[in-house]
């Protein structure tokens, strides 16, 4: 799991035209423990993917989508997952609620049903 996610490190950080050495300065670090998550050498804790995630001023679930989605709306989901400081009682349900389902097809269907939703909302 450390490949994906260093991955998206990095494309959102020079999405965003940031050096390593800026990324690493942000959080602490050193430029050549960014090139290690970035290349999925190092093991990246949750609290550091935290750091990262307000480095780069992205929510940190941008990390754990799914690779399928990867390149074709990398864009559309950092505009997404630009980083909210509280969710409220509703969407920590709500996120709760989806977390709790196993079965992907079903966990698709929710999200093409909200997304339609949303579209439908917006006309």
């Amino acid at each position: 799991m450390e490949k994906p996610i260093g991955q998206k490190i990095r494309e959102l950080r020079k999405r965003k035209r940031i050096s390593q050495m800026d990324l690493a300065e942000r959080i602490g670090l050193s430029f050549q423990q960014i090139q290690k998550y970035e290349k999925g050498i190092s093991k990246i804790s949750v609290s550091r993917l935290q750091q990262i995630a307000k480095a780069l001023n992205v929510d940190v679930c941008i990390f754990f989508e799914e690779e399928s989605n990867k390149n074709s709306h990398i864009m559309e989901d950092e505009q997404k997952y630009v980083s909210t400081p509280y969710l409220d009682k509703r969407e920590r349900e709500l996120i709760s609620l989806f977390r709790s389902i196993d079965n992907k097809m079903i966990k698709e269907g929710i999200i093409l049903l909200l997304k339609g939703i949303v579209e439908q909302n917006e006309k």
